[in-house]
């Protein structure tokens, strides 16, 4: 074990220290006090199938950090840097995201139900079999990701770019089963299939 310290990305403040035998256990710590980790500098960080479950890392610098399989449901991320961030497996039911930098981000079979992701930057990202059911991409820029088999249903897609898109085999139909709000969303050389 050894002493571990949380920092503020922008002015270098601790937020949190404790001893620990690794980063994803400080950050553990931290949830386990309820301490929050808003603008906390995380980047390459390995939080692996750790339960963060509501956890508050708004504004945080998560870049490139390891995620998959990890518990984020009704997390506080929005702001976030998550550039390149491992998502794949992960659970972000009803997470906030809202204005957050996914960009190039791994996100396979990731639970994004209920997620507000509006205003998100969301560029050569890799939802491949995400369920975004219900989710808000509400102004979304979603240019050049592959969504292929990802479930849209009843998500909100107003003004989002879909602009160069892969949407093969998604569903974008809601239960009465029409397609979903997308009123001014860029729809640019993007392949779109609706499940029957």
């Amino acid at each position: 074990m050894r002493n571990l310290q949380i920092k503020n990305r922008y002015n270098g403040s601790l937020i949190f220290f404790g001893y620990y035998a690794s980063i994803k256990d400080a950050v553990l710590g931290a949830l386990a006090s309820d301490a929050s980790l808003e603008d906390a500098e995380l980047e390459n960080a390995n939080l692996s199938g750790a339960n963060l479950s509501k956890i508050n890392l708004t504004g945080a610098d998560l870049k490139a950090v390891d995620l998959s399989g990890a518990d984020l449901s009704g997390a506080k991320l929005a702001g976030a840097s998550m550039q390149r961030v491992k998502l794949s497996d992960a659970n972000l039911a009803g997470a906030d995201l809202t204005g957050a930098d996914l960009t190039e981000a791994v996100m396979v079979d990731a639970d994004l139900t209920g997620a507000i992701l509006a205003g998100a930057q969301l560029c050569r990202v890799s939802l491949v079999r995400a369920d975004l059911t219900r989710a808000d991409l509400s102004g979304t820029y979603l240019a050049g990701s592959n969504l292929k088999a990802s479930d849209f249903t009843d998500a909100k897609l107003h003004g989002a770019s879909l602009a160069r898109c892969d949407l093969t085999s998604c569903s974008l139909l809601t239960d009465e089963g029409e397609i979903p709000e997308i009123v001014g969303a860029d729809l640019t050389g993007s392949k779109a299939e609706a499940k029957s």
